[in-house]
């Protein structure tokens, strides 16, 4: 599968919109191809393009999963829900434990990358 950087989705839509305006310049066979496999790229990515986690209320995140959260302007991230302390939890890398009252926000905690 390509990946369309920023630049070739660029260059694809120019293609696309340049044929679109003047389809008459495009004779040679090839060069419509050309286009339709630009076109069916940028579709392709466009439908399985994951969107962005965005944040959201407190209220509606999950008590069952680990989450990041925004507390007092600050991310943590991998917390969890204390079901004995009733509060959100967060262990940091030397392994001390912070409790986070009142956290403003949550959003999922992101995939790890496989290299």
């Amino acid at each position: 599968m390509t990946y369309l950087t920023k630049e070739r989705l660029e260059s694809a839509l120019d293609d696309i919109i340049e044929y679109l305006k003047h389809p008459e310049k495009y004779t040679h066979k090839i060069e419509r191809v050309v286009v339709l496999t630009q076109a069916t790229e940028i579709r392709d990515s466009l439908i399985n393009a994951k969107t962005a986690p965005t944040w959201q209320h407190i209220g509606t995140a999950p008590m069952d999963v680990l989450v990041d959260l925004l507390w007092e302007g600050k991310r943590f991230v991998d917390c969890n829900w204390d079901h004995i302390c009733q509060e959100w939890r967060h262990m940091t890398h030397f392994n001390q434990l912070i409790f986070i009252k009142n956290p403003e926000y949550w959003m999922p905690t992101p995939p790890e990358k496989s290299e």
